[in-house]
């Protein structure tokens, strides 16, 4: 962080000092300067108490959402995803609010099988619950 202050971990630990502040709108911006460093990963939010604070404040669930957006971008290139990708993408697409798209990767998670088929089959049945409802 010292010899980059501009660069990724530098934005992140701006953002993760406003979540704990409770600054949404400095930490969104934090965040924001880090994706444009091509920083992509919103699960890792979730992962981080210090912004327990904001969590659900419109302009970090924005920022969270603009990270899932660059991954997506990212995964979109790919031909042949494995069950992990589609599980991360379903999660980055619920991450945008987009729960067809989401379901979908998570279809395709299930059929394709793999090491994590409790876990897309779970998040699977709980979606189309959410869903129903």
């Amino acid at each position: 962080v010292r010899n980059y202050p501009d660069g990724i971990q530098a934005h992140l630990d701006r953002a993760i000092r406003a979540g704990e502040r409770g600054d949404a709108e400095s930490a969104a911006a934090s965040l924001r300067l880090a994706r444009e460093k091509g920083y992509d990963q919103f699960m890792a939010l979730d992962l981080i108490g210090a912004f327990e604070p904001i969590r659900r404040h419109p302009k970090f669930v924005a920022s969270k959402a603009d990270l899932a957006a660059l991954w997506l971008s990212r995964h979109q290139k790919r031909s042949d995803p494995n069950q992990a990708e589609l599980r991360v993408a379903a999660m980055a697409h619920l991450a945008r609010g987009e729960r067809e798209e989401a379901l979908r990767a998570l279809e395709r998670a299930r059929e394709l099988g793999g090491p994590l088929q409790v876990d897309v089959e779970q998040r699977l049945a709980a979606l189309r619950r959410e869903m129903a409802h």
